[in-house]
């Protein structure tokens, strides 16, 4: 309580510690070697130090908790600081996690959203740490959240992977945005969305190998890429996406007709449906 006291982060606590233990342990080794102390006998001793060792650490981290929670009225930047840890992966990960108390042993969970995100929602259901990093609203979770605002979701995970399912969740939230989706999308039930979405590369190229086909279709070529979308969007039942765009199910019918006659592509079948929706996804997009 003293070093939380004195300004000292916990996780420099910790680290002083772990340091000494390796101390400890190394000079135990050589003195059991000259003493002749079996290997045994040395695993038995490290294991009752361990269980001390680990009941004393979470005696320190809820000790420095408790002392530093009122006296630091910032809880934005403390999370802030939690967050930025938690990003840098390995042993940092780790401390983050205990500093936070955020229970890791069935993995922790990451949502991302827009700057303006409600986060009163998010913080209703505790354990969680939340705030804005990098130009994004970033929270941790020990379970999957339940929130109206449309945000990305990945995990659960370690917490030394903690990076790369942010990315994930960040995935999840441009595909969201992009296809139309609200509320909180995890990035499995948008994988090959996301897939298509990350390759600009390969959208240009599929947008120049059907750069005649916009041009033939002139003037209903933004008519014939809803259609199609909402088409595909819909299962396929014209009657659904003729509601979605307000027109006959024949008109959702003759503009699919037209989009493969121009294209080649054939939506009813499963790659050309990926082919036509993400087509359809770019043409639109550079249409705005």
């Amino acid at each position: 309580m003293t070093r939380a006291r004195q300004g000292v982060p916990i996780e420099a606590v910790l680290g002083a510690i772990h340091v000494a233990e390796r101390a400890i342990w190394a000079r135990a080794r050589e003195m059991g070697r000259a003493e002749g102390v079996s290997a045994e006998r040395l695993l038995d001793a490290r294991e009752l130090y361990d269980d001390w060792a680990d009941a004393v650490r979470g005696r320190l981290i809820s000790a420095h908790r408790a002392t530093k929670t009122p006296a630091d009225p910032r809880a934005g930047s403390r999370d802030a600081a939690i967050l930025r840890r938690l990003l840098q992966g390995g042993s940092a990960a780790a401390l983050a996690v205990a500093e936070a108390g955020l229970p890791a042993d069935d993995g922790l969970w990451v949502l991302v959203a827009r700057p303006g995100f409600d986060e009163r929602a998010l913080r209703e259901q505790p354990p969680v740490v939340c705030t804005i990093v990098d130009d994004l609203f970033v929270g941790v979770l020990s379970r999957a959240p339940s929130v109206p605002a449309t945000a990305g979701l990945a995990g659960p995970a370690a917490p030394d992977e903690m990076a790369p399912v942010r990315r994930l969740a960040l995935a999840a939230l441009i595909t969201a945005e992009s296809t139309g989706r609200t509320g909180v999308v995890h990035i499995a039930d948008v994988a090959w969305q996301a897939a298509l979405t990350a390759r600009a590369d390969l959208a240009a190229a599929l947008l120049d190998r059907h750069r005649h086909a916009w041009a033939n279709l002139g003037p209903n070529a933004e008519p014939v890429a809803h259609a199609v979308l909402a088409w595909l969007e819909s299962d396929r039942d014209v009657t659904v996406a003729g509601g979605r765009l307000f027109v006959h199910p024949n008109t959702v019918r003759n503009r699919v007709r037209r989009f493969t006659e121009v294209t080649g592509i054939d939506p009813a079948g499963t790659f050309g449906a990926v082919n036509a929706w993400w087509l359809c996804r770019t043409w639109l997009r550079e249409a705005t």
